[in-house]
């Protein structure tokens, strides 16, 4: 009998740096299921697109009555982040899963709400920890990432870098 995978909430951050680090297929290696909220899916991901990521793995998450009023308190009790991460954060906060999110506007919110979060380098880190990349692959990834403009913060990512650059 296999083990039911860890599920985790992915906002769309999240999902455009895992695209311009060209990691999508190694990430959905990982033994997690990637779930993307609907709303997400629809309205935000344009590229890569909702419709490449769920070919490649990822788990449409639709919204439930619940979860849209929950939606709603969290849009009035936080003025960030935007509405459409709060559904991510929503999905994550009901359903008692691991929300996946680089705005720090999100980061922030989850942690207030008790809901655990984590970012891009957090799957970098995992990937090398589960054999998926090696340091080297990481590292290539991690610059075209920052190059794209991600906004990941940058003490930690030139540890890693020095790190996974370092000859063994």
């Amino acid at each position: 009998m296999s083990e039911e995978k860890q599920r985790l909430v992915v906002d769309t951050s999240v999902c455009i740096d895992l695209f311009n680090g060209r990691i999508v297929s190694e990430t959905v290696r990982l033994p997690y299921d990637f779930l993307l909220p609907d709303v997400i899916l629809v309205e935000e991901l344009k590229e890569p697109s909702g419709e490449e990521l769920i070919r490649r793995g990822f788990i449409a998450a639709g919204t439930t009555g619940e979860e849209m009023r929950t939606v709603e308190e969290l849009s009035k009790k936080y003025g960030r982040p935007s509405r459409n991460d709060l559904f991510a954060l929503t999905i994550a906060k009901v359903r008692g899963l691991t929300l996946l999110g680089g705005d720090k506007d999100l980061r922030n919110s989850a942690r207030r709400e008790g809901v655990a979060v984590h970012g891009t380098i957090w799957i970098l880190d995992r990937l090398i920890a589960e054999s998926n990349i090696i340091d080297e692959i990481a590292a290539d990834a991690l610059e075209r990432i920052m190059s794209s403009g991600a906004r990941l913060p940058r003490k930690e990512c030139t540890d890693r870098l020095r790190k996974w650059r370092m000859p063994n």
